[in-house]
């Protein structure tokens, strides 16, 4: 691709938008199909931020992840993460809140379906720490990892412009519910009296400045905007720098969900200041629902069961957050669980002495305490190292019917094996494979004995006791295999497992017995072929028993690849009416003929082309091209009185319609400016 006038700059308008978009194990597909129709590499630099959105119990709806990179003047660019990319980092937990540089693609999606209307995503193919001058700058504005000690937080009640008439609760209602019955209750019962609410207010009801159709649109909740007026509007009355994260309530439907953040920064009151905050939806006005978004708050991801469903879990709040609804408040809806052990831990709500962390090659009985109401002094989590990894590992606990536990499905030990490299890192052990991980397969009594055969462990549940479990965790180990990966063949892609990010990072030492899965991905213009080297190798997933090579095969894929170039473009105007002319030559510089096809020229205030908001001069007609031919159209369009394309820039979008299946999808798009 060839483009004109100066680097494309990513801002503005697309900046301003934060929307949710389908991306393979990171962000669960929206509720319409989107098809790639426009690209232009572009390189980010700012803070990764990460939003998690939770539909409504009614909606049948999967959660959603929605990532942004937030530069320093507050400009928020939406983009379309792979987890495979956060892998080598340590997985989304450790890149969230960093200053990151990002390469990658603008991506012009069209939805298929009702609605057709494009939106702009910026699709990652690179993440790297970026270390700004002055060392430590990257993270000095995020907040501790550990929540504990007094953190109010204000709760903001804000109206639609067109809904200033709804009201569905007063401020009582959340003073109640923010209050010490309830989740001031809740969250000093699950951090063991480490964590209170103290503080909190409520604010409101105030009057937004605009209607929802302002915030909420077919591309999704405008989160950036909601943050910034509902805020905005409470500012007289609100000290913000007294709180430290804030609950944005609407008395309307947002989207598909309500959301919740982490580490979100917000300029109020002379402060610059990271809050943990929710944007909460009318449907949502309950105890389980504002549990599970302050929960985000505090950057827990969900958990779940070992499937691909998010919500699956009633052992945490952080997944089905009503557990079992057995016990229910007549106003406030279910009564949320507890989190698990792992998520309460990485809130710094276990102590080290009362975690056990098994030796490998050893056998150990211990004691394991309920995690919900603890009488004794026994551990209450029990960690089992997998197979030499870094990121991989088991959590053991007990729960019991106590306290907020009293919606979990049964009194049992339950195992979670965890990757911290996974978006829903910790996944409940469930041996029958049925889907249900809250069934009596999920639950270890006395008696019955988990065993990883491949990665030598064993958990055996001895015993109950009056409030706990005595569990027998026994592990070997083997000496020490090397898995090496290479690539080979006419085309290129990487492979990533853990450990291995390939080409770069290609070998890594396991234990025996380790479980590797290594997944292969194509870049542009290339297929993956298939595995060879060891025959465990041929589905992508080894037991470690000895040394293996592992080969990933990519060919070069075979079909048309459209390009445009602009040149010889001006301006002349006479009187108040001005024309633009300019050549575009299209050129098919792929291996097979690319059939007829659309071309259209836009023009717009500026280098991001965005067209929801910018102007479509024209649309041509592209002829049958075959493997190396090209055509050149000429555009003539005469603008509108008083309208000046001065400062302003043109671009040409092949293959519009995306009805073409090329080699590279990304190099559609040419621009050309500032015109003079």
């Amino acid at each position: 691709m060839n483009n004109g006038g100066e680097a494309m700059k990513v801002r503005g308008r697309l900046a301003a938008r934060w929307m949710i978009s389908g991306i393979t194990s990171v962000i669960l597909t929206w509720a319409v199909t989107l098809h790639p129709a426009i690209a232009q590499q572009v390189s980010l630099s700012g803070r990764l931020q990460v939003a998690w959105g939770d539909p409504s119990p009614d909606s049948r709806s999967e959660p959603v992840q929605a990532f942004a990179i937030i530069d320093d003047q507050d400009e928020w660019t939406p983009i379309v993460l792979n987890e495979t990319l956060t892998r080598s980092f340590g997985g989304l937990q450790a890149l969230q809140g960093k200053r990151v540089k990002v390469i990658g693609e603008m991506v012009h999606a069209t939805y298929e379906g009702s609605h057709a209307r494009p939106f702009a995503d910026i699709q990652a193919r690179s993440v790297e720490f970026e270390i700004p001058e002055g060392a430590g700058a990257a993270t000095a504005e995020m907040p501790s990892s550990a929540v504990t000690g007094s953190q109010p937080w204000a709760t903001i009640l804000c109206r639609f412009s067109d809904s200033i008439g709804v009201t569905p609760h007063d401020v009582g209602f959340f003073n109640t519910l923010m209050g010490s019955s309830y989740l001031g209750h809740y969250w000093r019962e699950l951090s063991y009296e480490q964590f209170n609410l103290t503080g909190s207010a409520v604010f409101g009801w105030y009057n937004l400045p605009h209607p929802r159709s302002y915030y909420v649109n077919d591309t999704g909740a405008n989160l950036s905007r909601l943050k910034d007026d509902c805020t905005a509007v409470a500012d007289t009355d609100v000290f913000f720098p007294n709180f430290a994260g804030i609950n944005l309530v609407f008395n309307d439907t947002l989207d598909c969900c309500s959301w919740g953040a982490w580490g979100l920064r917000l300029d109020r009151d002379g402060e610059s200041k990271s809050y943990g905050m929710t944007w909460i939806a009318s449907w949502g006005h309950t105890q389980s629902l504002l549990a599970h978004e302050m929960g985000h708050g505090f950057g827990l991801p969900h958990s779940s069961g070992p499937y691909s469903v998010s919500h699956d879990s009633s052992w945490d709040v952080m997944s089905r957050r009503i557990g079992t609804c057995a016990s229910s408040d007549a106003v406030y809806g279910c009564v949320a669980p507890h989190t698990i052990a792992y998520h309460k831990n990485m809130l710094g709500w276990i102590p080290f002495s009362r975690t056990y962390v098994h030796t490998v090659g050893s056998s150990h009985t211990i004691t394991l305490e309920r995690i919900a109401q603890p009488v004794s002094d026994d551990y209450l989590m029990a960690q089992i190292p997998i197979g030499g990894s870094r990121a991989r590992f088991y959590t053991v606990e007990a729960r019991y019917f106590a306290g907020h536990d009293e919606n979990v499905p049964g009194e049992a030990v339950v195992i979670h094996d965890v990757d911290i490299t996974r978006s829903r890192s910790a996944q409940v052990v469930d041996p029958d494979d049925n889907g249900d991980p809250n069934d009596s397969a999920a639950m270890w009594t006395p008696g019955e004995t988990f065993t990883d055969s491949a990665n030598q462990i064993s958990v055996t549940v001895d015993a109950a006791t009056a409030t706990g479990f005595q569990v027998t965790i026994t592990s070997f180990t083997s000496a020490p295999y090397v898995l090496t990966v290479t690539t080979a063949g006419t085309g290129s892609g990487i492979v990533t497992g853990d450990g291995i990010a390939c080409p770069g990072d290609c070998a890594e030492v396991y234990n025996g017995g380790a479980v590797v899965t290594l997944n292969a991905t194509a870049n542009p213009g290339s297929l993956f072929v298939g595995w060879s080297g060891d025959p465990d190798c041929a589905d992508g997933r080894l037991t470690i028993d000895t040394d293996k090579n592992c080969t990933a095969t990519f060919a070069s894929a075979t079909g048309p690849d459209l390009i445009g170039t602009w040149s010889s473009v001006s301006q002349s105007c006479h009187r108040d009416r001005c024309t633009l002319r300019g050549d575009v030559q299209v050129v098919n510089q792929g291996d097979a003929t690319a059939h007829a096809s659309r071309l259209r020229i836009f023009l717009s205030d500026d280098a991001v082309l965005d067209p929801n908001d910018d102007t479509v001069l024209e649309g041509l007609r592209i002829r049958k091209l075959r493997l190396g031919r090209a055509t050149m159209h000429k555009v003539k369009v005469r603008l509108r009185r008083r309208i000046t394309a001065s400062g302003k820039y043109l671009f040409a979008v092949v293959d519009a319609l995306d009805r073409i299946a090329e080699l590279d999808e990304t190099n559609n798009l040419s621009m050309t400016g500032p015109i003079p």
